[in-house]
């Protein structure tokens, strides 16, 4: 089995990066694609073009869906297509979610949610126009035209919440949670309203920053645990190898063995035999 696979990824314009990371093209061929979905610092928007996407957060609760968010998790769950995908990743952070999709973080925490869903009517206009363009760079720009008019008319988020974000975000999950919460002056408050629209506990949430860089670090090919560990803000290996396992529900040494290359993620190749073209 070989997977051919086509990875193109844009940065947005400047004036939405506080609320979008990053775009992600993408087209795969050749082999199903078995992924291992784990906790990362972004919402996950999937447009997909022409098959459905056979997605769960747990293997029991496998479900078909069009395109779809996947809210802040705190497991790991899993992706599979059937031998072709094409679509294209949007990854909000969660204030961007909550601006662009006007649902709060909480309401999407463990959820994968059809697009639909949230958006109605709207979110099949929006797949049809990015489908209708000759090209990448041509859907990239459009997708920054739409996100910046929706986010020109949302209502302003909590400046206690962006502060305490940026400030987690900024430092890779290191700064201590209860030193930033008495410096932003609202201890209690503010971490139920950061719980609120992020979807997490400032401390939880500080633990998927730090994962997701050593996350990075080891599907772009670094393979010492040990080093990966201490440059990310963990204690040790042991502590690594916990958060791993509670994250991804395999160790460390397992999670290599399924790393996919060129950036792909985790997970493993098998017949194209899921039903119904499921992606």
């Amino acid at each position: 089995m070989m997977l051919r696979s086509e990875l193109v990824s844009a940065t947005p314009s400047s004036g939405l990066r506080p609320y979008v990371n990053g775009y992600l093209g993408f087209r795969e061929s050749g082999a199903s694609v078995r992924r291992r979905l784990m906790p990362f610092s972004t919402v996950a928007v999937i447009l997909s073009f022409d098959q459905h996407l056979l997605v769960a957060d747990t293997e029991q609760q496998l479900t078909h869906h069009a395109s779809l968010v996947r809210g802040l998790s705190s497991g790991p769950g899993i992706s599979l297509h059937g031998g072709y995908a094409h679509g294209l990743l949007l990854e909000l952070t969660p204030l961007g979610a909550t601006l662009l999709l006007g649902v709060p973080g909480a309401e999407l925490r463990d959820r994968i949610v059809p697009l639909e869903a949230l958006l109605g009517r709207e979110a099949h206009v929006l797949v049809a126009r990015l489908l209708g363009q000759p090209a990448w760079p041509q859907r990239f720009a459009l997708l920054d035209a739409w996100l910046s008019g929706r986010i020109d008319v949302a209502p302003p988020l909590a400046p206690g919440v962006v502060r305490a974000w940026r400030r987690l975000t900024a430092s890779g999950g290191r700064v201590p949670v209860g030193d930033l919460l008495e410096e932003l002056g609202g201890s209690r408050r503010l971490a139920q309203r950061f719980g609120e629209i992020v979807g997490m506990t400032p401390k939880t949430y500080a633990r998927v920053i730090r994962f997701e860089h050593a996350m990075t670090r080891l599907s772009g090919g670094d393979d010492e645990f040990g080093i990966i560990a201490l440059s990310c803000g963990y204690y040790d290996q042991a502590h690594f190898n916990r958060d791993v396992r509670a994250f991804t529900g395999v160790s460390p040494t397992a999670l290599l063995a399924e790393r996919l290359g060129g950036g792909a993620g985790f997970g493993c190749l098998e017949a194209a035999s899921v039903p119904n073209g499921a992606i």
